[in-house]
């Protein structure tokens, strides 16, 4: 099982954006847990004023398009850099 994303983190999708974890939300009605973030410039800036969720299952799943990522829809980015 891959850790859960926690605030701070970066990740980097298949398609090439970096995205920066606001955190992990739990749905009050379901209890489905989500993954919250946003995109992470290059220079450094996390923009805040558009933000995403997804299903914490869901972003944390592989994904047979991602050769660059590891095969993971979104992969740590520490991982991609050091070849861990």
């Amino acid at each position: 099982m891959r850790k859960t994303p926690k605030f701070g983190m970066k990740y980097r999708h298949f398609k090439g954006g970096i995205y920066f974890i606001i955190c992990v939300a739990e749905c009050t009605e379901t209890g489905q847990r989500n993954v919250i973030y946003t995109e992470y410039s290059e220079n450094g800036i996390v923009d805040y004023n558009k933000i995403w969720s997804r299903e914490i299952t869901n972003f944390l799943d592989s994904d047979e398009r991602a050769t660059d990522n590891r095969g993971w829809r979104f992969c740590e980015l520490w991982k991609l850099e050091t070849g861990l």
